[in-house]
């Protein structure tokens, strides 16, 4: 594998408007993720991925390194190898997000949740606070295990109710022997739009009755 920071190098975004779009990138790398501040590069024939960060959200790697060094001593969170200026190196964790489980069918086991709370009493342990903890960042491995990605927002202050809710849904829906297991995406995307949408509702509302 060739350095990191030359392969960062060669990967060419184009911006169009708020978002930005992939127009070149090495041979060695193959796109496995998509985010508003970052894209994730899994590194062929290596067990790494490279994460990097958009211009105006650069200042995002070194945070997010920081945080993964926290975590460093628990399974739970992939290990991390580099911090670049723009970008971190880490360990590739093959498997099925949340998400996808939930779009093809594969059963999310109660262990799993267990797991993720765990992981995150761990990281409040070091002082970090937990969250955006979403569907899209919880992998489940084919061992059945466990891992946490995407910890940058572990350093904010303001509490975030996005896996009490999410836990609270499996314990309280999911769970059940007759409810479904399998959902098309748009429905996911639905109902995440209508969980946004009644967060900013009641956040609306709550600023409006203290003024």
């Amino acid at each position: 594998m060739r350095e990191a920071s030359e392969l960062v190098e060669e990967v060419k975004f184009q911006k169009k408007g708020s978002s930005y779009s992939l127009i070149h990138l090495p041979r060695e790398l193959k796109v496995i993720g998509t985010g508003r501040s970052a894209w994730a590069f899994k590194v062929k024939n290596e067990n790494k991925v490279i994460k990097l960060f958009f211009p105006s959200f650069d200042h995002l790697a070194q945070k997010e390194g920081e945080v993964y060094e926290k975590l460093s001593h628990s399974l739970t969170f992939p290990e991390i190898y580099e911090v670049g200026p723009n970008y971190i190196v880490m360990e590739y964790i093959k498997g099925k997000t949340f998400y996808q489980c939930l779009t093809t069918g594969v059963r999310i086991p109660t262990k799993a949740i267990e797991e993720v709370e765990k992981g995150l009493a761990f990281a409040r342990s070091k002082g970090l606070n937990p969250s955006d903890i979403h569907l899209h960042n919880l992998i489940l491995t084919k061992d059945k295990e466990v891992r946490i990605i995407d910890v940058v927002r572990y350093t904010q202050k303001k509490t975030c109710y996005q896996w009490r809710d999410l836990a609270r849904a499996y314990r309280y829906f999911y769970q059940k022997s007759y409810f479904p297991k399998k959902f098309p995406k748009w429905f996911l995307e639905a109902i995440a739009y209508l969980y946004k949408y009644c967060k900013r509702l009641s956040q609306y509302r709550n600023n409006k009755e203290l003024k």
